[in-house]
């Protein structure tokens, strides 16, 4: 008797202890404070604002780079090196962790680490706020803590969380790209020289780390639908309560109920820079983000996650600085992308490649 109640404890220690183990793991690296650690670095006044090709953003590349390699990553080319350059100044970072089963299949999460340098060196001041013309209580630098330090430190975090899982049957390329606000130069630079049809899905990560009144992230493109469904089925698969069937909110009249809109909501999407709710909801019904465009032409399933809107009091704003972040709520984000995605990593799922057309987009 005692010898099947030892071996009945010893089966529940052994059952429980991976679940404990990796609840540790998320806790240790998703934790509020490893994400401060990692912005605080990123949105660094020392980095001036990460202008692509500038000095500051050759540091924040090398500093990611760093951070790949203890990560534990392993390089894509060659050399060995996570730098991928695209001219002599402008660099792509990039790591990747083998898939067990299918290797020859990848999932890519994506991130752009640059930024709009100072005040001086901004390249485009009429799209920045009026207040930005000139130092604000002598601040001049654009540190850009939630644009885009805030999906670069995601993007450091799922790289040491899913080499410490070691279970993902597919490949895992983890990306950081320059040149974003200028264009698509680093994302074009990537998929130019890389097997996209070896691509399963892009999970593109873009100011994760502040929140709206619509208190939920979104998807801001619309090219993969299937993806998106893919992301928010999982997600109710896994705790219908906790995320509901749209966690990440579809950017389409048809998924957004504007009857069910609180005013203070409705008033957000009513703002100066909208026409209104159905304006806004229709504005969004394309591919919009410079970087899920680049893969998107090349019809490689990808989606655009985001927190914050481009009317937010604080985008590219020299007030966008690592103390505004809300760490928990970003954390809660990421978590809901790892969930999401997890079918896709496994193998279970794979978004289809065809192109969505323009009266079937989100």
């Amino acid at each position: 008797m005692h010898k099947r109640v030892f071996i009945l404890l010893v089966f529940l220690i052994l059952a429980v202890s991976p679940a404990r183990s990796q609840d540790s793991l998320w806790d240790s690296v998703f934790h509020p404070d490893s994400l401060q650690r990692l912005i605080n670095l990123l949105a660094a006044d020392s980095l001036n604002g990460r202008l692509a090709g500038s000095d500051g953003a050759v540091a924040a590349a090398g500093f990611i780079a760093d951070e790949f390699r203890q990560a534990g990553l392993v390089a894509l080319n060659r050399s060995n090196d996570f730098l991928l350059p695209i001219n002599p100044s402008w660099f792509n970072v990039a790591g990747m962790i083998k898939g067990r089963s299918r290797p020859g299949q990848v999932v890519i999460f994506m991130a752009h680490y640059d930024h709009i340098g100072t005040v001086g060196t901004n390249p485009f001041p009429d799209l920045s706020k009026d207040d930005n013309r000139v130092p604000v209580s002598e601040d001049d630098i654009f540190n850009g803590a939630n644009d885009n330090a805030s999906g670069v430190a995601a993007l450091i975090g799922l790289a040491r969380y899913y080499h410490s899982l070691t279970g993902n049957e597919r490949s895992l390329i983890f990306l950081a790209v320059t040149g974003s606000e200028f264009g698509p130069w680093g994302s074009e630079h990537f998929v130019d020289h890389f097997q996209n049809d070896s691509i399963c899905a892009v999970i593109n990560m873009d100011m994760i780390g502040s929140f709206t009144p619509l208190s939920k992230p979104f998807f801001t493109d619309g090219y993969s639908r299937e993806l998106q469904t893919i992301l928010n089925k999982n997600l109710y698969n896994a705790d219908p309560v906790k995320y509901g069937r749209q966690y990440f909110l579809y950017n389409s009249k048809a998924e957004i109920d504007t009857k069910r809109l609180t005013p203070l909501q409705k008033n957000f999407l009513a703002g100066k820079d909208f026409k209104g709710v159905d304006a806004w909801i229709n504005s969004r019904n394309q591919c919009q983000n410079v970087n899920a465009k680049s893969f998107a032409r090349n019809h490689v399933p990808v989606v655009s996650i985001s927190s914050t809107y481009v009317n937010d009091k604080y985008y590219h704003h020299v007030k966008d600085e690592p103390f505004r972040i809300d760490y928990t709520m970003m954390g809660e984000v990421i978590r809901a992308i790892v969930t999401g995605t997890a079918g896709i990593i496994s193998g279970q799922n794979t978004p289809d490649h065809k192109l969505v057309s323009k009266t079937d987009r989100y």
